[in-house]
């Protein structure tokens, strides 16, 4: 897949769910809320380098944040880019077989 049909994917995708969840508007953007929706969980510790991570067990999904992470505004951003891989089917590196990776 290029990059380009990647992006327009990626779009599509997000224009949906926040349809689908009544965020249709910026101001009404939330993802908090989306965890909530979307069952996914989260927890905080530390992280060595990625501000937040995503990993799967099964069909539970779990967003890791780091402790480091003090800005309300880099926390949403966070936890909203791993809703994104999250929705994507992205998959964590070590989650995946090693002839996968």
């Amino acid at each position: 897949m290029t990059l380009h049909k990647g992006l327009e994917r990626a779009r599509r995708l997000a224009r949906k769910v926040l349809w689908q969840y009544g965020m249709n508007e910026p101001g009404k953007i939330d993802p908090l809320v989306l965890l909530a929706r979307l069952a996914i969980e989260v927890t905080y510790g530390q992280l060595d380098g990625p501000a937040a991570q995503l990993t799967r067990h099964g069909k539970r999904a779990i967003i890791r944040i780091s402790d480091q992470i003090v800005q309300l505004g880099r926390l949403r951003f966070s936890i909203a880019h791993e809703i994104g891989h999250y929705l994507l089917g992205h998959r964590n590196p070590s989650e995946l077989p090693q002839e996968e990776c």
